[in-house]
């Protein structure tokens, strides 16, 4: 579980606990996993609805001679798209996606997996 990152409320969605996969934790930096959350976070005002099931994808480019990594964050309905590029060491190319939903006593959580894990 990532402690303490962003509490998000649309709809109460993103809220709570944040777990990751074992896939997500071996795979992708403590540092993008936030960035993720951030990204879902800068929703809030742009949407009228934030969709339970957020897609990303990670691309490396090189810019100016450094590997920069390139996340595109997406969701169906209604239709969202943003993009950010920042400088990491350990850039990575995946497909991700972070799910909320509540447990059976109502509290809720997400969870961030691979796309071979969904």
């Amino acid at each position: 579980m990532i402690k303490e990152l962003i509490e998000i409320d649309s709809q109460g969605m993103f809220t709570g606990a944040k777990y990751i996969t074992k896939g997500v934790n071996e795979d992708i930096p403590l540092e993008t996993q936030i960035k993720l959350y951030s990204m879902i976070a800068d929703m809030t005002g742009k949407v009228t609805k934030v969709d339970s099931l957020q897609s990303f994808e990670l691309k490396i480019q090189i810019v100016d001679g450094k590997r920069v990594q390139i996340i595109i964050h997406s969701q169906e309905i209604p239709k969202y798209s943003s993009e950010v590029i920042f400088e990491t060491d350990h850039p990575v190319v995946e497909k991700l996606f972070v799910i909320s939903d509540t447990d059976e006593d109502g509290n809720p959580f997400s969870t961030m997996l691979k796309r071979s894990e969904y």
